[in-house]
């Protein structure tokens, strides 16, 4: 959600290149990654995490730009960070709980 504000705050100050940019790198990623992912290294689980990632170097840089504009403050920007890896952390641990109970 936050991503969507900080790319409508650029179109609104009419830095359309840089909006382009960001969708090409966008586009790029999610190309590159399952032209990888699929013909070459065969998997769909690297597609699945393709797809599931693929906004990441987008979200960076303009997480970036934003910061150099001083809109955002880092810090404050990635103490959501450990909600998600225990997230991530009890995920896997049910599917692998799963895993055992499964018949």
């Amino acid at each position: 959600k936050r991503q969507g504000v900080i790319r409508e705050a650029f179109s609104a100050q009419k830095r359309f290149r840089l909006m382009t940019l960001m969708s090409l790198i966008q586009a790029g990623t999610i190309w590159l990654g399952l032209l990888v992912a699929l013909p070459v290294m065969g998997s769909m689980l690297g597609a699945f995490l393709v797809i599931a990632f693929h906004r990441v170097p987008e979200l960076v840089t303009l997480l970036g730009l934003a910061r150099r504009e001083n809109w955002i403050d880092l810090v404050k920007e990635f103490r959501i960070w450990p909600v998600i890896l225990v997230g991530a952390a009890l995920g896997l641990g049910v599917d692998y709980i799963w895993s055992l109970v499964k018949p």
